[in-house]
Order: C-alpha cells, then structure tokens, then sequence
C-alpha cells in the first residue's frame, strides 16, 4: 500500500497548505515520507532539512518542528521535514530503524529537497541524538551547515540513561498497575516503548560528538541549553531560552509542545544567519 502512494504522490503532488506540502521521497520499495515548507517569499537559496530527535523524542518533537519550519519558511528559508525509515508515517519497521538506515534517510531528504526546489545551499538540523547521526554522515557528504539543537554529546552515556529510565518505566506502579513486570521484558527490542535494534544501539553508543565534528568541513553551529562555555567544534553558539520544551521522558507523550516568544525570537536569528551565510 506504501508503495502504491509513493508511485501516486511522485506523480500528483499537493499543493502548499499551512502543514507544508506532503512528499514520498525514495524509491517505492523504501518511502519516506516528508513535508516541504516553501519559502513564502523570493527565491530561497538555502534550503533547510529538519532532523528530528530519536525515539520517543520524535513523536514528542513534532508539533514544535512544524511551527520551526513554518517560521524560517516566513523568513526566505525552504525547509523539509521527514520521518527516519521505520518510523513515523514513513514506511518500514522500526527493526529497520538503525545507524546506517539514518544515513540513508539524510542522504534522500537532501536530495529530496534539491530536486523539489531551486536551493544552490542546505543546512542540515539536527535536534538531540539526531545531532550525533547527522555529524557522522556529514563527515563524507557535503553540506554548507549543520546546526546541532540540544545535541547528545556522548552516546554512550546517553543510551546508559535512556536503558536506566527504561528500566524504572517497566516497573513504574504509576504506569503498569499490576507492578513489577507489568512493563514487559527488558529483551523486547524496545526502549522507552519505542523499538530500539541491537545495531541502533550498537551505532549510536559508538559516537561522541568531540571526535564525529573534527573532520566535518561544513560550518559548525550549537543551540544549546547550557549558557556557559561554547563547545569547542562550534563556530557559532545560540543559547536556548528556559521555557524552551524538553522532549525527554519528562515530557508527557500527549504533551504538545508550542513556540514561544522567546523561542520564537531564536528561530528568527538562527534564520537570519543562515541567510546571510556565504556559500
């Protein structure tokens, strides 16, 4: 059935509407699914892939990347969002979820994004675990920017926290209220309710941000959280307002998570730099 779209959508394509414009990017037998935001004035010359976070962040992120999108659209910027293969409405399973699948992924949404528009430039951003993947693929792809938001530093300690929160979940009298056990096994194959392969975890505990950034020749940018000292990979640092919405485990899964002002205001001068960037 996926693939039966994904023949018609090539073929028939929406017009613009306030969710952006609906895409199938790949090849039929591998639909991703996607969603452009055109630039709502001028031609654009940058074109801006938006990378979600992971897991159960993903579903958590995705009203907030949409109202990002819409806003650098307003300023000049095209901009595409996607769903990692296996997730999302994009097709596949979530076993088909891993390091080497991302790298796929990234590779169809530029191209997608190139063919779908007239950008001579793209920036790729990429949001917490999603930062790590994007600067290992970046490594032997070219692109004129990758800003990394909120990105996980290491990813080995990051899938420590995410098995230990695990752990508490499938045992959490609050969520299962039979008790101990009531979560399912540990050897599900998921993680946080979401599935979580041997070689996704394999891929993402295997890189640190601090080695991944040294051979990148795209211009390097931070969104971090944390005020204090710029990371040392990072040519340009913007720092996240308080109110800034989390998409970890504190963050409820029905929760929608909106622009706010502030928040709002960073979204401007991120896209005003990116235009201003020479390429």
């Amino acid at each position: 059935m996926l693939a039966e779209l994904a023949n018609r959508a090539d073929r028939v394509r929406p017009a613009q509407s306030a969710d952006g414009e609906p895409l199938w990017l790949g090849p039929p037998e591998r639909p991703l699914y996607a969603a452009l935001h055109r630039a709502t004035s001028g031609r654009a010359a940058y074109g801006v892939v938006l990378a979600p976070p992971l897991l159960a962040e993903q579903p958590r992120s995705r009203r907030l990347l949409f109202e990002i999108a819409g806003e650098l659209a307003a300023q000049g910027l095209t901009c595409l969002r996607f769903d990692y293969y296996g997730t999302g409405d994009s097709g596949g399973d979530g076993k088909e979820h891993d390091l080497a699948a991302m790298y796929t992924d990234f590779d169809t949404a530029v191209a997608g994004l190139c063919e779908s528009t007239e950008v001579t430039a793209i920036a790729v951003m990429a949001w917490r675990g999603a930062a790590l993947a994007a600067c290992d693929w970046a490594r032997l792809r070219k692109v004129n920017a990758l800003v990394l938001w909120d990105p996980v530093e290491d990813g080995a300690a990051w899938l420590d926290e995410l098995e230990s929160a695990d752990r508490r979940e499938r045992v959490s009298r609050n969520r299962y209220a039979r008790g101990t056990g009531a979560g399912g096994s540990a050897d599900d194959g998921q993680l946080m309710g979401m599935p979580a392969s041997a070689s996704w975890r394999s891929g993402m505990g295997g890189l640190r941000l601090a080695q991944t950034t040294r051979d990148i020749r795209a211009s390097l940018w931070a969104v971090l959280r944390n005020p204090g000292v710029a990371p040392e990979w990072a040519q340009r640092t913007f720092v996240l307002p308080p109110d800034t919405p989390r998409f970890d485990g504190e963050t409820r899964m029905d929760a929608t998570l909106f622009l706010s002002r502030q928040l709002r205001a960073l979204v401007g001068e991120l896209g005003r730099a990116l235009m201003n960037m020479e390429h």
